[in-house]
């Protein structure tokens, strides 16, 4: 168990630090502790009678936000995730994570300091050179903002977590005959035909009449409500707007340039041809004063013929790279030669040839062929990625402290938004007929206006009062506030208005009883009558083929025996119409291979696992009487709004 802890480790630095550190951008930056601090907070849950309150409500969201956003790598729109089912589940993980951390301690389970202190050190964001780095440990800690006795904790509580989960799932069994009876299962195919009846193709002969639609609508009338609306005005503070306005003096991105000038230099590099004279056992002479001597006569030769320098090199060099290629080495900087080849080449010109310089390797001669690099980019041609630089720098402290005043301002001033928009320089927006549900999703809008943000302008208070909202944090670095500036309630639309709707649904209704009726017919008289040309052309199919028959007609076709085929069933598709399928023939899929048949077995192990997991925390969850609690008509009175 403890071997998979380590060796899945990588999981615990983005669970823990990397999601604590998004949790701190959006809140700690933005200000808006003084909501949440100052009186009771509200309560969404509890566990074992302890209060959940909603901001670890929505913190935990934003955390399961962040993990599946990392997983899609960033592809995916977050107002995806802001549906009511989407903060649902995210509730509900915080609550398992709770009742199961409850049970641990009920249990005694513990983890040693020894086991802490090896997982924490295998963390790769941890460790320098692959050793664990106790001041980076710490200033990584420092940088968001967390203790070490506090993040030890956290850590502490996730081991021991998932030390009983391991338990727990890691104790299924799956027998080899279920195993087997599965496989085989999934191996049956039967060869049909198969003939729909669509509700569609009998829209034309169904009728519907006039005080049919009269007494739908007034069975159903307060069906046909048109929505509670509002108009709504509004306020963004960005990011990028505070970027703009700022100023950087001209002087100030010159002395960032001259101070990191070199940033802006490029690399100076050298191309060369040389010739390697070697001594000793296989080396161009004898011995080192004979290699000396040899390499001054082949520089003096090359000198007074440079055009014979590669043959000269093919002939004499023991470099058995450059030697074939008649000495050339390309192009190198400083660092890609050793120290004496480096500084006599860079202290030549382009066709120069230096001195005999003597390696660890031997003795070298050497000609530059090519100089190149070595000057600095002009200031005007990187003064705007410089001050591009500056602004990102100043910008994101300025943000900071603009947040935290735009947050006061519209708590402190809650009657109007103009306040605000004088400040910051924002402009008052408006959206006419917003309602619950927020805005289309085509609406570039519509991400400003999350699940929070809407449940906080259709409370009784901001109704009545038409006060601002907090401060909500939109995404993309950017706040908004907003307030209603009128309200109109549901209303019952007039029949005129909702006939054609009623219409078009009860001419689908006799449709669809039509097409059923028709399938029906079809398969009562099918026995009697030879094969039906209307019928698709045979294909096989599996039990997972629901692209080709619903789940129900695939378990009435795989229901008949093969002693019983051919034969034929039909069942009713709800909302669409019929299906008569024409069962001919069975057979089964090849048995995969031994090693395909392991990996299936596991698989379904796994999935056991999963199962028994899930039913145990589904029983912890009752034994540590979680509960969730009924939403409350309006936000207790330490929310300002």
């Amino acid at each position: 168990m403890f071997e998979t802890i380590r060796t899945h480790n990588r999981w615990l630095m983005p669970l823990i630090l990397g999601f604590s550190a998004i949790t701190l951008v959006i809140s700690g930056v933005v200000g808006f502790e003084k909501f949440f601090n100052a009186g009771a907070e509200p309560t969404v849950a509890t566990v074992a009678g302890v209060a959940v309150t909603e901001r670890e409500a929505d913190e935990a969201h934003r955390e399961r936000v962040a993990r599946m956003q990392r997983a899609l790598g960033g592809r995916v729109d977050p107002r995806l995730f802001e549906s009511e089912a989407m903060r649902a589940a995210s509730l509900d993980g915080l609550l398992a994570d709770k009742a199961m951390a409850q049970e641990a301690h009920d249990l005694h389970v513990t983890v040693s300091d020894d086991r802490l202190r090896d997982t924490i050190s295998q963390v790769p964001e941890f460790q320098t050179e692959g050793r664990f780095d106790k001041a980076k440990y710490e200033q990584l800690l420092q940088a968001i903002g967390r203790t070490q006795k506090g993040f030890d904790a956290q850590v502490r509580s996730e081991l021991v977590r998932r030390s009983i989960e391991a338990a727990v799932g890691g104790s299924a069994f799956l027998p080899h005959s279920v195993a087997a009876r599965l496989r085989d299962l999934d191996r049956d195919r039967r060869t049909v035909r198969v003939r729909t009846f669509p509700a569609e193709k009998f829209l034309a002969q169904a009728q519907v009449d006039e005080a049919r639609i009269k007494a739908e609508y007034e069975a159903k009338k307060e069906s046909f409500r048109s929505p509670e609306a509002a108009r709504v005005e509004y306020v963004v503070l960005r990011l990028a707007d505070v970027a703009a306005a700022l100023q950087i003096p001209e002087a100030e991105v010159r002395k960032a340039y001259e101070t990191d000038i070199a940033r802006f230099r490029t690399e100076e590099q050298r191309r060369a041809s040389h010739i390697l004279i070697t001594f000793g056992k296989d080396g161009s002479a004898p011995d080192k004063e004979a290699a000396r001597k040899l390499a001054e006569a082949t520089l003096q030769e090359v000198k007074a013929k440079p055009g014979e320098f590669a043959r000269i090199a093919r002939e004499r060099s023991k470099d058995p790279i450059s030697g074939a290629s008649g000495g050339d080495v390309s192009w190198f900087s400083r660092a890609d030669m050793v120290k004496p080849f480096s500084d006599a080449a860079f202290a030549l010109k382009e066709g120069e040839f230096a001195p005999v310089v003597e390696s660890q390797f031997g003795f070298h001669v050497i000609r530059v062929t090519g100089v190149r690099g070595g000057t600095s980019r002009p200031f005007e041609e990187v003064r705007a990625a410089i001050e591009a630089e500056i602004r990102g720098t100043r910008s994101r402290e300025a943000f900071a402290q603009e947040a935290e005043a735009f947050t006061d301002l519209v708590y402190n001033q809650p009657d109007s938004l103009q306040p605000a928009a004088e400040r910051f320089h924002l402009e008052v927006k408006s959206i006419d007929g917003l309602t619950r549900k927020g805005l289309e999703d085509s609406d570039p809008r519509a991400a400003l206006f999350t699940t929070s943000m809407l449940e906080a302008l259709f409370l009784p208070d901001s109704l009545a009062h038409h006060r601002n909202t907090k401060a909500f944090d939109a995404g993309a670095n950017a706040l908004i506030s907003a307030r209603v500036v009128e309200y109109r309630p549901a209303a019952t639309l007039a029949f005129d208005a909702v006939r054609p709707q009623i219409e078009a649904r009860l001419r689908r209704e006799a449709a669809l009883q039509l097409a059923q009726q028709a399938g029906k017919e079809s398969l009562a008289t099918f026995p009697t009558r030879a094969e039906d040309a209307n019928f698709d052309p045979p294909r096989e199919v599996s039990r997972k083929d629901t692209s080709v028959l619903p789940p129900a007609a695939l378990e009435k076709v795989f229901a008949l025996g093969a002693d019983k085929l051919p034969g034929t069933v039909g069942t009713e598709l709800p909302g669409q119409g019929y299906v008569v399928v024409r069962v001919l023939s069975a057979s089964q899929a090849p048995l995969p291979d031994a090693q395909a048949i392991k990996a299936q077995e596991n698989t379904l192990a796994q999935r056991a696992g999963s199962a028994d997991l899930q039913d145990y925390i589904n029983a912890v969850k009752k034994h540590q009487d979680v509960k969730i609690l009924p939403k409350k008509a309006a936000v207790p009175s330490d929310t300002g709004n």
